[in-house]
């Protein structure tokens, strides 16, 4: 039997959108749920808001008003930033936010070094966005061409880093200290530095 032209639309669309994207559109969203919370592991049913409102905005009819996504607040991600990064594994972006950061602290733009709050709040809307984003594109690499995953490779994979959290966290307090050391050693005002 020859397919319909439903059909053969729905599988070029298919082809012609991002990998996320099928992730959200595939018709069993059972077993992709079940891939995405294998992979987040702790507080996993706190990402799930972010991922249907997702799916919803991308299934919404076209001419209709599309709905918003749900992002939330990751405080965590508001109060420590690449080491919350770091905790949920996501290496690249924690280095990426590190090197603005020290960009920011270390070239002489005005205002630079009251970069930490907008750099905090950008982190703390976008935190579980961006990890949602990131567990979609590793459960596609780690799936390969099966069209299930091994949850419990996902579990492994996935999850988080109590040690890189650790780790990482024990040297931004190091680095806090030595900052502090640094100004009251040097002798200067420390509001000089404002």
């Amino acid at each position: 039997m020859f397919p319909t032209f439903q059909e053969e639309r729905k599988q070029s669309t298919m082809q012609a959108v991002k990998p996320t994207h099928q992730f959200l559109l595939d018709e069993d969203q059972e077993a992709r749920r079940a891939e995405l919370m294998a992979f987040i592991g702790p507080n996993a049913d706190k990402f799930m808001p972010t991922y249907d409102s997702m799916r919803a905005r991308l299934v919404a009819p076209a001419g209709g008003k599309k709905p918003k996504i749900i992002r939330g607040f990751v405080a965590a991600a508001f109060f420590l930033g690449p080491v919350w990064f770091l905790y949920r594994k996501m290496w690249m972006v924690s280095l990426i936010i590190l090197g603005v950061v020290v960009v920011f602290a270390l070239l002489p733009i005005p205002g630079g070094n009251r970069i930490g709050l907008p750099i905090g709040i950008a982190l703390a809307i976008s935190g579980k966005y961006t990890y949602v984003e990131h567990a979609m594109k590793r459960i596609i690499a780690l799936r390969g061409a099966s069209p299930v995953a091994d949850l419990s490779v996902l579990a492994k994979e996935g999850g988080v880093s109590k040690p890189a959290g650790y780790i990482s966290a024990a040297a931004l307090v190091g680095l806090m200290i030595l900052m502090v050391a640094l100004v009251v050693l040097s002798g200067q005002d420390p509001n000089a530095f404002r």
